[in-house]
């Protein structure tokens, strides 16, 4: 039997950053796993230039996803005023607007409307941190929690509930049946998945190497989202696995 931490991921706007390069940034279809451990990090107080925390996060904790509704893919036209003098240090907006050469950013960037997942995480190894610790973190937060950009706020309390499973499956299973979300929005987000479902009604579940799943793997593909450097933004390979939940 393995412990799974279990929680609920929805928002109106969500935003899963893809690799950007240049003035188009783009939103994955489901959260990596640096986005997760990004959250989980900012829930339990870690500054986001602590390197070697984050690191040890990646390190020891797995990372699974439950996938209802990639949601509705929304493209915004935005326009930023920012420092040309790269080497100034800013401590706040209004100190941004003041410096003396100024320019203007255009840029392209995808959210989704109406996306809805499920994060489940488990213990690898040794660690600083326990589930329970993470769990309570979730509940309340260090840093204020955000979905991928911090315009997108969750909609929905985290509900973080540790679940004993012999499979990755059976621990989703089991979290829907102690889940709290309200039934008129458990009907709205039915309504959202028929739309922008993964697969008709049929959610996708993603795993990556050391458990055991209790999935088909149908797709294998490389993600560049295990943590490097947060503070230089440096992130290498991951294997993750992907299936239909049956």
């Amino acid at each position: 039997m393995q412990d799974f931490l279990i929680f609920t991921l929805y928002g109106p706007l969500v935003a899963w950053g893809d690799i950007a390069v240049g003035e188009y940034r783009p939103s994955l279809s489901h959260p990596s796993k640096s986005a997760i451990l990004g959250l989980i990090a900012g829930a339990l107080g870690i500054d986001r230039y602590d390197d070697e925390a984050h690191r040890a996060l990646d390190a020891f904790l797995g990372f699974g996803l439950r996938v209802e509704s990639i949601g509705e893919l929304l493209r915004d036209y935005h326009t930023v005023q920012v420092p040309a003098s790269p080497n100034t240090v800013h401590s706040t907006r209004q100190s941004e607007l003041q410096d003396e050469r100024i320019k203007t950013i255009l840029s392209q960037r995808d959210y989704r409307n109406d996306a809805y997942a499920e994060s489940a995480i488990w213990l690898k190894g040794k660690s600083n941190y326990q589930l329970a610790d993470i769990a309570n973190a979730l509940h309340q937060p260090y840093y204020a929690p955000f979905l991928g950009r911090k315009s997108c706020t969750p909609a929905l309390p985290f509900d973080p509930a540790i679940i004993k499973a012999e499979t990755l499956k059976d621990a989703f299973q089991k979290y829907h049946k102690e889940t709290k979300i309200p039934e008129k929005l458990r009907e709205k987000l039915r309504r959202s998945i028929v739309r922008y479902g993964t697969q008709g009604n049929s959610a996708s579940i993603h795993w990556e190497d050391g458990i055991h799943s209790g999935i088909t793997n149908v797709r294998q593909i490389t993600q560049k989202d295990r943590v490097i450097s947060r503070k230089k933004w440096q992130f290498r390979d991951r294997v993750e696995y992907s299936g239909m939940e049956e």
